[in-house]
């Protein structure tokens, strides 16, 4: 069976969010706890979320209440205390607000959602009690990936049947993904796919037919979504166009439904629109073989899909990528293999210049070994995460990019202007010495700001 983490409650669903959720008894203990105007805040956004782990910021600390602190104590093996020993006998548990990025995944890795709390106002300037709010939702398929050379990206697929039609949609919000797939219903057909996409999260109609065996978080999203009318001004809206035709989905109710169901779920987790996100690849599945889950095991193309569960893979053996954006592309290579005949011709082509030329194979590999994840970075703006440190990351990456380019006489199509434009723009912005964080200062470079500069 599939987990599920949102399903149907007798908890009234927020309308203006329609992620449906499940009861959970931590709802109830909160109904307990001490009226407070914190407290009442804290409930108000409790509700909404009963089956997430909530992080409340509270200073310079995420706090948990209630049956939430009792599952994060123990998951990130932190100390339960009670908020007030003598009064209110609420179990609290909390961390640094620092260490967000290390406990989170271990939340996530649990099977539970976390929900992130800020502060909305500096606490010297609040009357009365701080503003808090929603900054986003961590779910399998949001959390952002850390192990960059393992190839594989944490990706959500959408799936929606309509009228004898799966549309599969597949997104990976960190690199701007988005990839939409339409076959004859076919259970067998829909598992391959899914099996070689390697989803961390699958969205799923609420009250739809369709059912999986994957070991995959499910989310079941309200099926309003998908309707003809929602379903397309979502796409609209979302790409700021005039008309579907431009994205190739004339007539497509099928792949514009499952489209609008993954967007829809993005911008509710990660509480901002995801312009990043800005193109439709519509993926043809005659130029490819579909592998399913037996053959990739016994051919032992990937690690953690193996007979042996060893890292012998063929994947792990031949892997000798300087990048994790060509990691992604060779892990995608091996499980999407080619079936016809040019375009593995043309492949071979660009491998034997290389293998032909070993100085010149020594020379890219070195540049690339300078060259960070531009796909993530690049995201990270359209997502508003991007640091200072980050923006010198990416600057750096296009240029040791741009040599490549000049080096290989690569097709003409690359807008190589533009991104020399990128280039200085951030140089003559932003400080080589920027730090990581905002609030450390020094982020903006020398004459950009004469105002700065006094």
């Amino acid at each position: 069976m599939y987990s599920t983490l949102y399903s149907k409650s007798p908890i009234p669903r927020n309308t203006e969010n329609p992620l449906l959720y499940e009861k959970n008894p931590s709802y109830d203990i909160l109904l307990l706890m001490k009226d407070t105007p914190l407290i009442r805040q804290y409930n108000e956004i409790k509700k909404q979320y009963p089956d997430k782990i909530v992080l409340f910021r509270m200073g310079d600390f995420y706090e948990t209440f209630g049956e939430d602190a009792k599952i994060t104590s123990k998951i990130l093996n932190i100390t339960l205390t009670k908020r007030n020993k003598n009064e209110d006998q609420t179990p609290l548990a909390g961390f640094p607000y620092h260490a967000l990025d290390q406990y989170v995944p271990k939340i996530i890795e649990s099977g539970k959602c976390a929900v992130i709390v800020d502060q909305l106002e500096d606490p010297a300037q609040a009357k009365g009690i701080v503003r808090r709010g929603v900054t986003k939702i961590i779910t399998p398929g949001t959390l952002e990936a850390t192990d960059e050379q393992s190839g594989k990206s944490r990706k959500i697929v959408s799936i929606v049947e309509k009228k004898g039609r799966y549309g599969i949609c597949v997104v990976d919000i960190y690199t701007g993904m988005l990839q939409v797939i339409e076959i004859t219903k076919n259970q067998s057909e829909l598992r391959n796919i899914i099996v070689s996409y390697e989803p961390s999260e699958i969205l799923l109609e609420e009250e739809g037919s369709i059912r999986l065996s994957e070991n995959i978080p499910v989310q079941l999203i309200d099926k309003s979504i998908s309707k003809k009318d929602k379903s397309e001004d979502i796409l609209l809206n979302h790409f700021k166009v005039h008309s579907l035709h431009s994205l190739g989905l004339d007539n497509e109710p099928v792949k514009i439904s499952t489209i609008a169901l993954s967007l829809h779920y993005i911008k509710e987790t990660q509480q901002i629109d995801p312009q990043h996100i800005k193109k439709v690849q519509i993926v043809d599945q005659k130029g490819r073989m579909i592998l399913d889950e037996s053959t990739i095991r016994s051919l032992e193309l990937i690690p953690h899909l193996t007979v042996t569960n060893s890292d012998n893979s063929l994947y792990s053996i031949i892997n000798e990528t300087e990048t994790s954006m060509g990691a992604r592309l060779l892990r995608s290579w091996l499980l999407n293999p080619l079936t016809e005949k040019k375009p593995i011709l043309e492949r071979q082509k660009r491998v034997d210049v290389y293998y032909k030329d070993y100085e010149r194979t020594l020379e890219t590999k070195k540049i690339l070994s300078t060259v960070n994840d531009i796909d993530r970075l690049a995201s990270k703006i359209g997502l508003s995460r991007i640091t200072p440190k980050e923006f010198i990351a990416l600057k750096d990456s296009i240029e040791a990019s741009l040599q490549i380019i000049e080096n290989e006489k690569l097709e003409e199509s690359l807008d190589k202007e533009s991104l020399k434009e990128i280039v200085d723009k951030i140089s003559k912005t932003i400080s080589k010495e920027a730090p990581h964080l905002i609030s450390e200062g020094n982020i903006i470079a020398d004459n950009y700001n004469q105002e700065v500069d006094e």
